[in-house]
């Protein structure tokens, strides 16, 4: 599943079951909007899908194998392996964007442990940025390079960031990068709806029932029809940037999604204050599925127009109203999908006895 925008690309890559080995790797193709020359940088991160009964463990993502058509993300699964179904978030873009910095990070060989690396920016921002993150590596098919990443000491001209080995021992480990984006307000041509943080803070203890994790529930300011694409950075708000700290995300629904951490601190260490970035890109759809005004709006105006309603056309007409009020408070620019719209609403909410022409 992905959504095009003109040399901007998101999507979901759905894992259904990771190997044996807790290893697995999957491609996802990109289309024809991207032209050689200028490298293309993907970011992504890892949830469990719309629905999660449990905690499961940490898993280390990356990706590899980046060209103009298409990248290859990569999972290794931690702690007991118990990971189940995975989905990864991507977004990916090529060149220059409108208010941000971006680049590529190396790293140079190491054989156990962390390593982390300062990075300036070309100039300072005038507020402390976001800041994504995601290991990127030069080697495919390396299991043994899979890697914590987060972030520390972010400020307006410069910010760290860290690596660690999934497993102690497991090197040596070389040709990584880290692919980062900073900016402190996200371009109208990303399409993004929500750009937040949510703190852990040094007093939270993690409990049994959460598999020893710290876990929130974030609900979206609007609800969306389909899962929305949602990136996530963590930081190290400590005195330490050494000290390790990962995130994930449980479930991504139409209305929240869960985040959830784990850090050296463990369930009776001393940790510092834990800060997860989130950015939400809208859901990986070209229609309906994209628009969170059209949740309330026109559901409400759909459904009630169906007690009344016996076949599509009519039914179009009644909610082409709605639909051209809605975009036209947020998004005027996309009135030329108006049709897509009304017809995605149609077939999706109303039942099939109020479909028939």
């Amino acid at each position: 599943m992905r959504l095009i925008l003109g040399g901007i690309e998101r999507g979901k890559i759905d894992i259904q079951q990771v190997g044996d080995d807790g290893f697995h790797c999957e491609y996802a193709s990109f289309s024809s909007s991207f032209s050689s020359g200028t490298p293309v940088r993907v970011f992504a991160s890892i949830n469990h899908g719309n629905k999660s009964s449990t905690v499961h463990d940490t898993a280390f993502i990356w990706v590899e194998d980046v060209t103009t058509i298409h990248f290859k993300a990569c999972l290794v699964q931690g702690g007991q392996g118990a990971g189940g179904n995975t989905t990864i978030d991507w977004f990916a873009f090529q060149g220059s964007q409108s208010g941000v910095y971006q680049g590529e990070t190396s790293f140079t060989l190491f054989t156990t442990g962390t390593k982390c690396s300062r990075v300036a920016f070309p100039q300072a921002f005038s507020l402390v940025p976001k800041v994504q993150v995601t290991v990127k590596h030069g080697t495919s098919n390396q299991k043994q390079d899979a890697m914590s990443v987060w972030i520390a000491n972010v400020s307006t001209s410069q910010f760290e960031v860290c690596l660690r080995e999934s497993r102690t021992f497991d090197g040596p480990h070389s040709n990584i990068a880290v692919n980062w984006l900073a900016y402190d307000n996200y371009p109208s041509s990303w399409e993004a709806k929500e750009l937040s943080e949510v703190t852990f803070s040094y007093n939270e203890v993690p409990a049994a029932e959460n598999n020893y994790a710290l876990c929130k529930n974030v609900n979206f300011t609007n609800p969306f029809y389909a899962p929305p694409v949602v990136l996530t950075t963590v930081i190290n708000g400590g005195n330490n940037n050494a000290n390790t700290a990962c995130s994930w995300l449980e479930e991504i629904t139409n209305s929240y999604f869960r985040v959830c951490i784990k850090d050296d601190a463990g369930y009776d260490g001393q940790r510092g204050t834990i800060i997860v970035d989130y950015l939400v890109i809208g859901a990986a759809s070209t229609t309906v599925t994209a628009y969170p005004c059209l949740y309330t709006d026109l559901l409400v105006v759909v459904k009630a127009a169906a007690r009344h309603t016996k076949n599509r056309s009519a039914l179009r007409t009644v909610v082409h109203s709605e639909t051209c009020a809605c975009l036209s408070k947020t998004y005027v620019q996309h009135v030329e999908i108006i049709p897509s719209i009304i017809l995605e609403a149609v077939q999706v909410i109303i039942p099939d006895k109020h479909t028939q022409t």
